[in-house]
Formats: C-alpha cells, sequence, structure tokens
C-alpha cells in the first residue's frame, strides 16, 4: 500500500511558519561542515572577512553594471528622506559624511549594496569604509535596510549620477 503525502490539512498559519523558517534557513551563514569536529571541507571554509571586503569594490563600477530605473529611483529617494540620510549626506557636501554625487561611477554594485545593509561590517572589515569613518569621526547608522530597500536607494544614487 502506498501511502501518499497531502497538505490539504495544512493550516494557513503552519504554512506560513514553514516558509518562514524555510525563508530563514537561506541566510548569508557561513557554511559548516558535516564531517569530524575541528575539520572542514575547502569549499565549506568561511571567508576571511578583509579578502571578502577587498573583493567587494572589485570589478566595473555600479554605474557600468546597473540600468536605471525611474520608478524604482523614485522609491530610493523617498526611503533616503524617510531613513534620514539626509541627515549626513547632503547633496554636493561632505561636511559630514561623503558626498554621493558619483558614487555609482566610484563603487561596485556589491560594494554599495554591503555598504547601506551592513554598514557595521564594513566600518570593522572594508579599509575604504574605515578610512571614511576616521575622516568622518563617525560610522554610518545601520538604518536596516533590507535587500529590495538597498536597491532602490542604489537605484536614487544611480539617478543622481545621470543614470549611466
Amino acid at each position: 500500500m502506498t501511502r501518499r503525502h497531502t497538505t490539504a490539512g495544512l493550516t494557513p498559519a503552519l504554512a506560513s511558519l514553514l516558509l518562514a523558517l524555510a525563508v530563514a534557513g537561506c541566510g548569508d551563514r557561513p557554511q559548516r561542515s558535516a564531517g569530524t569536529a575541528g575539520t572542514q571541507h575547502p569549499a565549506a571554509r568561511p571567508i576571511d572577512p578583509a579578502a571578502e571586503a577587498a573583493a567587494l569594490d572589485q570589478g566595473p563600477r555600479a554605474a557600468q553594471t546597473m540600468a536605471l530605473s525611474d520608478s524604482l529611483a523614485a522609491v530610493g529617494q523617498a526611503l533616503f528622506d524617510a531613513k534620514g540620510c539626509t541627515g549626513c549626506h547632503e547633496p554636493g557636501s561632505s561636511a559630514s559624511a561623503p558626498d554621493l554625487r558619483g558614487v555609482a561611477t566610484r563603487r561596485t554594485e556589491a560594494w554599495l549594496r554591503r555598504q547601506v545593509t551592513t554598514p557595521e561590517w564594513m566600518a570593522e572589515h572594508d579599509p575604504l569604509t574605515r578610512g571614511m569613518v576616521e575622516q568622518y569621526g563617525i560610522p554610518m547608522a545601520d538604518l536596516d535596510i533590507d535587500d529590495d530597500e538597498a536597491t532602490a536607494l542604489l537605484q536614487y544614487m544611480l539617478s543622481e549620477d545621470g543614470g549611466r
């Protein structure tokens, strides 16, 4: 006799919980080896944070790899204002924080994304960010920016640079 598995008895709440757990398990956590304690498979070794930070700004600049979306740029501008970014980043001024004009031509998309989503990690591991912290005397605040918000903010930065 063959047993069939069905989801008919799955309540919406349980389905939501299972989905949330599945999504949470897909985070950017270092892989751990299931092997003997103290040994790891070479592919599962955590990346050196300094090497990871250095790699973030390697390659084409964001202005070369991103296609401008006016609608996302508008969302990004609203987020820029709502999250209080203008408190430090004033257009045309670098008095209290870096001037973001031209940033999409100076940095890669990966570097910019990591900077807005995990500024504390960047201040600890990225030499460019550490230099800015030393220059301005304060690290960038962690504003709890998620990946979708980061995309919109990067689009806004790209639009301020005149697109491509």
